[in-house]
């Protein structure tokens, strides 16, 4: 996603249910095997349209970025099917910001 676009993108709430649940215990466990990524959020955003609500997958990462893109992505068809979509955004520290005013992390790296 182009930075343009990242930066249209306002963040609503934590995106949260039961299929969801599933998603984020997935995902925390992958993310858990390695310390590149700092942070993940699942959030329910829009285009500064309300007829445009979405779900963002936000990471805090720190290296590797396109291969924790490629883990977030299988893991989400794995559960969901290859048939819906789940937009992905790497976060600057700006953006981290922005969704954590709105959304707790469900997965943080212990330090």
């Amino acid at each position: 996603m182009s930075r343009n676009v990242e930066r249209r993108l306002r963040f609503l709430c934590e995106q949260i249910g039961e299929p969801e649940r599933g998603l984020k215990t997935r995902l925390s466990i992958e993310y858990g095997r390695s310390s590149s990524v700092r942070s993940a959020y699942l959030v329910a955003a829009d285009y500064y349209d309300p007829g445009t609500t979405c779900v963002v997958l936000c990471l805090g990462v720190l290296d590797n970025v396109d291969q924790w893109v490629q883990i977030s992505a299988r893991s989400f068809a794995h559960l969901f099917g290859r048939d819906q979509f789940l937009d992905i955004i790497v976060l600057d520290d700006e953006q981290e910001q922005m969704v954590a005013a709105v959304c707790k992390p469900f997965y943080r790296a212990t330090i």
